[in-house]
């Protein structure tokens, strides 16, 4: 994705809507090319009527991806089931999925930690 081909108010709506979707603001900034700090002011500002339909749209692009990477993690689950009579295969995948997998809890401390950070830094000189 060329991030200098998306305009500024389309750059907040999709910024605006990854929070919804609990990405990251590290990695929102990352994929829209801008500081972290900016897609936290972004969150703030509300969407121009013009530009809901785009929000919507967006929501929906990134929620069908992550529904196509869960629906493959499940694949490749159900091929080992297939594959093997031992339980314990089985259980050691899922084991593997779980630990490099964050949990809602992780994400979320994650969050307030770079929030915590983002203030420290705009206390600091």
């Amino acid at each position: 994705m060329d991030k200098n081909l998306i305009l500024k108010d389309q750059k907040q709506v999709v910024a605006k809507t990854l929070l919804d979707l609990n990405y990251s603001a590290t990695e929102i900034a990352k994929i829209l090319g801008i500081h972290r700090a900016t897609v936290y002011r972004y969150k703030d500002k509300p969407i121009p009527e013009e530009l809901r339909h785009f929000a919507t749209e967006i929501k929906t692009m990134f929620a069908i991806k992550q529904q196509a990477i869960l629906a493959k993690i499940l694949k490749n689950i159900e091929e080992l089931v297939n594959q093997t009579d031992d339980i314990k295969d089985l259980i050691a995948a899922f084991e593997v999925i779980k630990r490099h997998t964050p949990s809602l809890y992780e994400i979320r401390k994650e969050e307030e930690n770079q929030e915590k950070q983002e203030r420290w830094d705009n206390i600091l000189p």
